[in-house]
């Protein structure tokens, strides 16, 4: 996930720089820690505290030194763009470092909380990870036996494990979401007034169980429900409303898409994962929804990674 962050926030050139890939290492892992505590961690990480104030100091000069790079040799990545539109900001050149800083923050907050999700319904479903470990298999036959490296676009091709986070994703949400204050009185189209200065926001829950759009067993994990119809975790539709909808979807959607799948696939490709919980050996795979109660247990109880090697 580190070097993920870190392509994506400061390009390949970041291996130059040791200190700044330490900083980020230690974003990484220090937000992921308190994530995994449950404790608020935008109370104990506020701007300059976490990266050891390397990453500001290292914005703050690369914008600088990048003004005067000759076109040829800038590099395509978010702190070269900010450098490019520096006069967009005024003197105020600090308010875009601390927001990419807060970006990075949240980056690695959200991505660690799904994969705990997904790592968490894994160890519970021993067969759909059996099937999803079969995928990996092919894939690996179908690009290492032939000499070459599993590409990059390999990811499309898991289908299985597509549908896997779209489903344990769809099961897992909150019920509160994309949240919106109200500036003057709205009427829908039932006819119901939200008057001004109400805060709204849309039930995710309820809609991700709606069996006009998931069918008869909405509420039941069945993960190749996706497949037989036809949906990815790509879309941005009614089925699939994480990312939000129309001029609003989420700018990192397919960033966050390829990390994810890039990280579960060699997980599933090199290890198995077993729970402490006493009650995942009795789950039903297709009728137990255990994103309230059971993913609790299995984090206290523990999970542990088995090599498959």
């Amino acid at each position: 996930m580190t070097f993920a962050i870190s392509f994506r926030y400061f390009g390949p050139h970041i291996v130059k720089d040791i200190e700044l890939f330490g900083s980020v290492l230690d974003l990484t892992e220090k937000t992921s820690k308190v994530i995994a505590e449950e404790t608020l961690y935008t109370s104990l990480y506020k701007v300059g505290i976490v990266g050891k104030n390397h990453i500001l100091e290292y914005l703050e000069l690369e914008t600088q030194r990048r003004a005067y790079l000759p076109s040829y040799q800038k590099p395509r990545d978010i702190v070269q763009y900010i450098a490019d539109n520096s006069d967009t900001f005024g003197m105020n050149i600090q308010y875009p470092l601390h927001s990419l800083q807060f970006v990075m923050e949240m980056g690695v907050a959200i991505i660690s909380t799904r994969l705990h999700n997904l790592i968490v319904e894994l160890s519970l479903r021993p067969q759909v990870y059996d099937e999803l470990g079969e995928e990996q298999r092919l894939s690996m036959e179908k690009y290492l036996d032939n000499g070459s490296l599993i590409p990059f676009e390999a990811l499309d091709e898991m289908v299985l494990l597509d549908a896997f986070i779209k489903e344990t994703i769809r099961l897992a949400g909150s019920s509160s979401f994309i949240p919106r204050y109200v500036c003057q009185d709205f009427v829908v189209s039932n006819g119901v007034t939200i008057p001004k200065n109400s805060l709204v926001s849309f039930n995710i829950y309820s809609h991700n169980r709606d069996t006009s759009i998931f069918g008869k067993n909405a509420s039941e994990f069945d993960y190749k429900r996706h497949i037989r119809l036809g949906l990815k975790l790509t879309d941005t539709d009614s089925s699939n409303v994480m990312w939000s909808a129309g001029t609003e979807v989420c700018a990192a959607k397919l960033y966050s898409i390829y990390i994810i799948k890039l990280i579960l696939s060699l997980i599933i490709r090199n290890y198995y994962i077993r729970s402490h919980c006493p009650i995942a050996s009795h789950l039903d795979s297709n009728k137990t929804s255990h994103y309230s109660t059971n993913t609790d247990l299995s984090r206290n109880s523990g999970l542990y990674f088995v090599s498959r090697n």
